[in-house]
């Protein structure tokens, strides 16, 4: 198969998850509680955004704004400490409603329907859960590291610049590193280490497959929120109840669209994990329509 080929096959894919949304709406249910936890936590902590996007691991790194002082200050370690804390109940608990998606997708592709249902999907789930505390305290720790390595390049504009792109950088292999972590250890009963090395093999041979799966992804969040963000910043312009109506009103839709996507990743990398294990079986399912 030609790279081209495997590219337009990810896009496929990518299509696909979007559409697996719309024919099975339920599937939004995990990230919608998601989004309760993620605002739960920013009124814990005084509503400092603590992490990005909820689930989105690359606004987790670098959304940490909690560990803007300095690190040395000892009147700061209580504070730092409970926004770890923070941090890693968060990080738990959106690990498991991603578990959950994707053993519901998976529930719904490729076994008996009487297995795709909420509570069984959360029964199964929950043997999963030392596995994804595990996760959790890794996913913490390294979050933590970025963040030090950030602020610490504040001190002047040109070291900040410098050290944003490092992060940047190191965030980005990570995620790649990572990237099927989540849907190995939903499925398997195998240990961090051993998910991070498979996560890594499959990247490998996926790679093609991934960059156009995340580009049509891309493709979409940008026909989103650039204009909703047009809409949101002609509305602060104005004043008034309408306006401030509409502002609510626009930034619920906001929030939503980003929750669509987000589980519409979530979908991908479960329907990618099984183009790697299965890839003609895999096909058999690319049925529904395409967004």
């Amino acid at each position: 198969m030609s790279l081209k080929e495997r590219f337009f096959n990810g896009v496929y894919m990518a299509s696909h998850s979007f559409a697996m949304l719309w024919t099975h709406p339920g599937l939004l249910l995990y990230l919608g509680l998601a989004a309760i936890v993620y605002f739960l936590a920013q009124v814990l902590v005084c509503n400092i955004p603590l992490i990005g996007f909820a689930g989105d691991e690359l606004t987790l790194f670098i959304g940490m704004q909690g560990l803007q002082y300095s690190l040395i200050e000892f009147t700061h370690w209580l504070y730092h400490g409970l926004l770890v804390i923070v941090t890693f109940v968060y990080v738990f608990i959106i690990a498991f409603l991603h578990v959950c998606l994707i053993r519901h997708t998976f529930a719904i592709l490729y076994e008996a329907s009487d297995k795709a249902h909420v509570c069984v999907v959360l029964r199964n789930s929950w043997s999963a859960l030392g596995r994804i505390a595990q996760w959790s305290i890794l996913f913490t720790f390294i979050s933590l590291v970025l963040r030090i390595i950030a602020v610490s390049t504040y001190s002047t504009t040109t070291t900040f610049s410098i050290g944003l792109v490092f992060v940047i950088i190191l965030v980005t292999c990570w995620s790649l590193l990572t990237f099927f972590v989540v849907p190995i250890i939903a499925i398997h009963k195998v240990s961090i280490w051993r998910a991070i090395k498979t996560s890594y093999k499959m990247v490998k041979s996926l790679l093609v497959e991934i960059i156009g799966a995340e580009s049509w992804i891309c493709v979409i969040s940008l026909l989103t929120f650039i204009p909703l963000s047009i809409v949101l910043h002609v509305l602060g312009q104005g004043s008034g109840f309408a306006i401030l109506v509409m502002t609510v009103i626009t930034t619920l839709i906001t929030v939503f669209a980003g929750y669509i996507i987000l589980s519409a990743q979530t979908v991908l990398k479960t329907k990618l994990y099984y183009y790697y294990i299965q890839p003609l079986q895999e096909m058999a399912f690319l049925s529904y329509p395409h967004f």
